[in-house]
């Protein structure tokens, strides 16, 4: 007899790929929700998002 726990899949991570505009409509929907809910979520989302975004450069100053 096995005292292993078997193991909950909504535990077992996934990737998504998502655009940045996609990433801030399902943080907008978050914040619909109360905070204590998806406080956490939120941090663990903007972590990850700002390891991977790359700002755009900036303008070049013009000539006058």
């Amino acid at each position: 007899m096995s005292t292993e726990a078997t193991p909950n899949p909504l535990d077992q991570p996934i990737k998504l790929d998502l655009t940045a505009g996609e990433v801030n409509y399902v943080l907008s929907a978050l914040g619909l929700r109360p905070f204590g809910e998806v406080s956490a979520l939120i941090g663990k989302i903007k972590a990850q998002g700002d390891a991977q975004f790359v700002a755009p450069p900036a303008p070049e100053a013009q000539a006058a």
